[in-house]
């Protein structure tokens, strides 16, 4: 379930400006909102029907039931200074001393960086050098957005088949279709990629 959870997670930003050029070039700029809205209505309606996980409010529920007297209310500013420390201070005393967490955060800026570098270029270079019209130039994110779906799919399948064995003794192993193959050629699949959109 991890698997399809972090497909769905990694696949969204990635989608979101493939869609939003497909309707805003052939469509008009209020489908982009009518799509957002489309979305938030699902969510919304899974959200709804989750169960609760918080571990505070299921202690609290189950004092509640059993009549024991809850536990005392943090006050103000101890509160605002506990949600400080763990949204401010603890990522960033882990992005500083964590080696691990630190190369992901540069892994993941490159690839954000290189992607987003690509929403833009593409336009550009279609217009500018072959000749495409305005309208047309949504087009060319078909494949980007075909390459998603097939690269999300594959992860899933290798999460359920593979990987689900092997996390049960070596959870890093989940790091491995994303950015520690061993292989060399998926490493070379990106500067590939950057000059062959180049050339």
């Amino acid at each position: 379930m991890v698997g399809v959870a972090m497909g769905g997670f990694c696949l969204a930003p990635f989608a979101g400006p493939v869609l939003w050029r497909l309707l805003i070039e052939k469509m008009s700029w209020n489908w982009t909102m009518w799509v957002l809205l489309m979305f938030a209505r699902v969510t919304v309606v899974l959200i709804a029907t989750l169960a609760e996980t918080y571990k505070p409010i299921l202690l609290k529920r189950r004092a509640k039931k059993r009549g024991l007297p809850l536990p005392p209310k943090l006050p103000t500013g101890e509160a605002l200074k506990l949600v400080v420390m763990m949204t401010l201070q603890r990522p960033f005393a882990m992005l500083l001393t964590e080696p691990i967490v630190r190369a992901l955060s540069v892994y993941m800026a490159l690839v954000f960086a290189v992607l987003f570098g690509f929403f833009e270029a593409i336009p550009y270079v279609f217009t500018s050098v072959y000749g495409f019209h305005p309208g047309d130039t949504g087009l060319t994110f078909l494949g980007i957005g075909v390459g998603l779906l097939i690269g999300a799919a594959i992860f899933m399948f290798l999460d359920r088949t593979n990987m689900s064995l092997l996390c049960v003794f070596q959870c890093h192993r989940r790091l491995n279709p994303d950015c520690c193959q061993q292989k060399s050629e998926r490493w070379l699949s990106l500067p590939i990629g950057l000059f062959w959109l180049a050339w």
